[in-house]
């Protein structure tokens, strides 16, 4: 029995080993038929990457023939039948992976899509001639690749293949250095502090919780929280005005940030609210700390608005982690909210330790 060599459609390849003819001559490439015992293995190759192409040759011979072969070989085709629907396309909101423009005559085609910079599309020149002047000329007009007319699915096959792999490839690297001009940013603000507050970022303080939880779990160490909450005003009294508000949020947070130690991190959790992580420190530790906060708020003294003067008090809530207990964050923040309840039960201005 024997089988026949067929042409395959592209994305596909079929290994053939090949009986040597008498005389020890290969049989041509076309020679058919080609016994089954032959055929050594057959594979399937993923499909080429679906690019977008758009067309424009100045003359409608070329044109024609090129969009057929676009077609042919499975690509989907833009419209482009003339300049200024290849412009339009160019421009438009679905603009194409790859651009094949005749040259010459697409040379304004071509500026305006090296215009586009890293949106462009991969250019592939469409040139007559001999292959280095094709080349030259290709190179010359700023497009990335080249094919010589006239054309066909297999003169267009290779060069289309490359263009849309390209294309595929640069919209990677587009993304890539998206994402890395967001990370520098990021890095950029870590370690640094907020102007208005002095607070860290909560970017930067999770980062630096989860470094600390692992130490913790690792190495044995302690850490703790002053959860510092601004007072309520009294029951029935009238809303602050914003600027008085502010006011006393500033004053709140130059107290937190004078407070702490070099190894602490205060950070902003609602308007109301100021955590104060204190890493390798256990309740004596976070003592001190604690009462420095409330003691330096309330040193802060009056805002005087229109014959009235203001004055915030906060309660702080102190919590470590427990000897014995798995390191639980989570847990630590429940003792400090419950510290900060017990603190202004007592009518505020206080600091409790949850034991």
């Amino acid at each position: 029995m024997t089988a026949d060599v067929r042409t395959r459609r592209p994305g596909t390849r079929t290994g053939v080993k090949r009986a040597p003819t008498s005389g020890g001559k290969r049989r041509p490439e076309t020679s058919v038929p080609v016994a089954d015992e032959q055929v050594v293995d057959a594979v399937t190759l993923p499909e080429a990457p679906g690019a977008r192409i758009a067309v424009f040759e100045p003359a409608p011979t070329h044109r024609v023939r090129a969009r057929d072969a676009v077609t042919a070989l499975g690509f989907e085709l833009v419209s482009g039948d003339d300049l200024e629907a290849a412009r339009a396309a160019l421009l438009g909101a679905a603009a194409p992976d790859v651009l094949l423009v005749g040259v010459p005559g697409g040379e304004d085609l071509i500026e305006a899509a090296l215009a586009l910079d890293r949106q462009r599309p991969v250019l592939v020149a469409a040139l007559a001639g001999s292959i280095l002047d094709a080349r030259a000329r290709a190179v010359a007009a700023g497009c990335d690749l080249f094919t010589l007319r006239p054309h066909s699915a297999e003169s267009l096959g290779a060069p289309l293949a490359a263009a849309s792999a390209l294309a595929v490839l640069r919209q990677r690297v587009v993304g890539l250095e998206g994402n890395q001009a967001v990370l520098r940013e990021r890095l950029a603000r870590h370690g640094e502090t907020e102007s208005a507050t002095g607070f860290q970022h909560i970017d930067f303080f999770k980062q630096i919780l989860l470094i600390e939880l692992k130490r913790a779990r690792r190495f044995g160490y302690s850490l703790a929280v002053c959860l510092v909450a601004v007072d309520p005003a009294a029951p029935g009294a009238a809303p602050l005005p914003h600027h008085v508000a502010a006011e006393l949020r500033n004053r709140v947070a130059a107290a937190i940030v004078q407070s702490v130690r070099d190894i602490d991190f205060p950070v902003e959790l609602s308007p109301e609210r100021v955590l104060a992580f204190l890493p390798h420190t256990d309740l004596a530790g976070a003592g001190p700390v604690g009462r420095r906060i409330a003691d330096a708020v309330h040193a802060t003294g009056v805002v005087a608005d229109g014959g009235k003067e203001h004055r915030v008090t906060v309660s702080v809530g102190i919590a470590a982690l427990r000897e014995g207990q798995p390191p639980s964050l989570a847990r630590v923040m429940r003792d400090a909210a419950a510290a900060v309840r017990a603190a202004q039960l007592k009518g505020g201005d206080c600091v409790v330790v949850r034991k």
